[in-house]
């Protein structure tokens, strides 16, 4: 995200494509870490003003995070 306050998009768009990447073959797109790597690319595309593609992975955070936490929370 600090790529993206400094007005660099391209290279924060790269970073959190890898990232994404990495933390989805380390520790699974059921994890809290991939969930919080949704919400930073959810918060990237935010800056870069591309709502709609921001609120799809912000959706797909909080889809998750009622996932991770189970029926009763």
């Amino acid at each position: 995200l600090l790529y993206d306050e400094l007005g660099r998009y391209e290279e924060a768009e790269d970073l959190l494509t890898e990232a994404l990447a990495i933390t989805a073959q380390v520790y699974g797109t059921q994890s809290q870490a991939y969930a919080v790597t949704l919400s930073n690319a959810g918060m990237h595309y935010r800056y870069k003003g591309q709502y709609p593609k921001s609120e799809d992975y912000l959706g797909q955070v909080v889809a998750l995070q009622k996932s991770l936490s189970g029926p009763n929370s």
